[in-house]
């Protein structure tokens, strides 16, 4: 927004719940329940405003602006004073695909306007707060992705882990992709939620990929695999949130393991040597493929024939010990 002559920066200042501003961007007609963000005045008389970026603008609606007027409006350094409010309207364009396929969404990196229509959203991961995110699946024969979404969470209430019974079906739509650690990230996106069609039985016997005598690569990166292996060659990793293992499994196959020291390794009593079932997405950095486990549930060693029988699905999130 550009104005004729510089503003005083205290009188243009944001709306937000609570507090009228002298600035306002709404989803509403009536102006009701501003957008969050930031205004950058360091280009004085263009003022820029930045959407918050854990919120996100909702394709195909049209969003209404308005800047105050009169007396409690914006004022120029000078004194003078817009006659009335300012109002103007934007519409958010439609998506470039209508019909997008979790493979699309998988391949797209930047600005980009992708809808992918009636996925199923298994369950949401909740910690740590900037590793928020959840897998989709488009159908029940196909593999899923993990799609990361920072801090922000859908609206919507959703199940926080897979312990919980029902997964919705969704329609995502998704504005920005970029790359993190081997998963997509999306940074803005929105999403319909349908009916709920999917229980924990089947999200563990079809969602996820059991790797029994196979290389891991870039044909399952930010899959949800399965491995059962014996932990060894412990390093200190790069903290104390990722210690890290090889996980020997199969014939001469490894896969490196991240864990955290205090939140799984040592309650767990993690060592080289300690077999264990792993399930998580895997992840990619600079040093190459890796399973990094967030949660588990118990610290005694189990038979994998007893983790494979669905009364102890709940179990193996997302380590656990296998008995020797």
């Amino acid at each position: 927004m550009t104005f004729d002559k510089p503003v005083i920066p205290s009188k243009l200042f944001l709306s937000y719940p609570g507090t009228t501003g002298t600035f306002r961007l709404s989803r509403y007609a009536d102006l009701s329940s501003p957008e969050a963000g930031t205004l950058d005045l360091s280009a004085n008389p263009t003022v820029t405003f930045t959407l918050d970026p854990a919120t996100t603008l909702e394709l195909e609606r049209t969003y209404h602006l308005r800047i105050a007027g009169g007396a409690n409006g914006v004022k120029s350094v000078s004194g003078a004073t817009l006659a009335a409010d300012f109002d103007a309207s934007f519409t958010v364009k439609a998506p470039d695909n209508a019909d997008g396929t979790i493979a699309d969404l998988r391949a797209t990196d930047g600005v980009c306007a992708i809808r992918v229509k009636g996925v199923t959203m298994t369950f949401f991961r909740d910690q740590p707060s900037d590793w928020k995110g959840f897998f989709v699946q488009k159908d029940q024969a196909g593999p899923a992705i993990f799609v990361v979404t920072g801090g922000s969470k859908p609206l919507f209430p959703i199940y926080p882990d897979p312990t919980a019974s029902g997964y919705p079906t969704i329609d995502l739509t998704a504005t920005k992709v970029i790359d993190f650690n081997g998963f997509k990230e999306v940074t803005a996106f929105s999403m319909t939620r349908g009916a709920t069609t999917l229980d924990l039985k089947t999200v563990r016997e079809t969602l996820v990929q059991v790797v029994g005598d196979a290389a891991l690569g870039a044909d399952q990166e930010s899959e949800y695999v399965q491995v059962d292996g014996t932990l060894g060659n412990y390093q200190l990793g790069s903290s104390a949130e990722n210690r890290e293992f090889d996980l020997a499994y199969g014939t001469a196959r490894k896969v490196k393991v991240k864990v955290s020291q205090f939140g799984i390794m040592n309650p767990m009593g993690l060592a080289n040597g300690v077999k264990v079932r792993l399930t998580a997405p895997l992840q990619k950095d600079a040093d190459g493929f890796f399973l990094k486990p967030y949660l588990y549930t118990t610290d005694q060693a189990m038979t994998a024939a007893d983790l494979d029988l669905p009364a102890n699905y709940d179990y193996a999130l997302d380590i656990v010990k296998l008995a020797n």
